[in-house]
């Protein structure tokens, strides 16, 4: 099956085809930022345009912009970040899944 994809004049995904069927289809604000989904809408942003909330799933942000929490249903995953070493990121998940809390430490570089 051949898969067909429209932009928007800005090169923003708008619309995947296969065959004769709209698969997603997608609309943004007037700063790119993702409004609504086929089928998920919809998508809620801050002053600094840092997603909050989509259907199901909230964000929480630090004053600096990283993420504290993911919040999916009675889920949530909260990170702690590093700042004595600007040059790597590195972050503690914290996920509560179903009453177990799970802790993962994730850590990249930046080059």
């Amino acid at each position: 099956m051949t898969s067909n994809y429209a932009y928007d004049a800005i090169y923003e995904l708008t619309n995947v085809t296969q065959g004769t069927n709209t698969t997603e289809s997608y609309t943004y604000d007037p700063v790119g930022n993702r409004l609504s989904s086929l089928g998920v809408s919809p998508y809620s942003y801050n002053a600094s345009n840092q997603l909050t909330a989509k259907p199901g799933v909230t964000y929480t942000y630090d004053n600096n912009g990283n993420t504290l929490t993911k919040v999916t249903g009675s889920n949530t995953t909260s990170y702690a970040w590093d700042f004595e070493n600007p040059s790597e990121q590195r972050h503690a998940a914290r996920q509560r899944w179903h009453g177990q809390l799970q802790i993962r430490s994730v850590r990249a570089a930046h080059l």
